[in-house]
């Protein structure tokens, strides 16, 4: 499976399955779906199914305490201001936009350096997105 046009047509349809899920969900707008696709296609395409499912596990997390923090958060007064849990393209991109493009980076250059970026950069997403989610819900006024 490592040559023709099937190293393009398995990370688009598994790529565009989560994206049509994601948008039913409500978890992404129609651009952020549409990014979403881009990114992931690029993650699973150069970083293998590894990379991908790494990618998918900051996404699924992301949304899954998104959506329980939103809902305990309702009758918490906090004063901190969140944008709605549908997620639009400049969402998508700003964590996952160096994500893919080390994955692109890789695949041109092979170099463990671009690896380790995509690993980092959704390590930082991943890290960013849980803090603001959890801290939302702390009754200690943020540092």
């Amino acid at each position: 499976m490592n040559s023709g046009i099937w190293i393009y047509i398995v990370p688009l349809a598994v790529n565009l399955c989560v994206a049509v899920v994601a948008k039913a969900l409500k978890w992404l707008t129609y651009s952020g779906a549409v990014s979403a696709l881009v990114v992931g296609f690029l993650a699973y395409r150069f970083t293998g199914p590894g990379g991908w499912v790494l990618l998918m596990l900051f996404f699924i997390t992301a949304n899954i305490l998104g959506k329980v923090s939103r809902a305990v958060s309702v009758s918490i007064e906090t004063g901190i201001q969140k944008k709605g849990g549908t997620r639009d393209w400049a969402q998508v991109l700003a964590n996952g936009g160096l994500a893919g493009a080390s994955a692109l980076l890789y695949g041109f250059d092979g170099g463990r350096i671009a690896l380790v970026m995509f690993g980092v950069a959704v390590a930082a997403s991943t890290a960013d997105t849980w803090a603001g989610e959890a801290g939302i819900l702390s009754k200690r006024p943020p540092l």
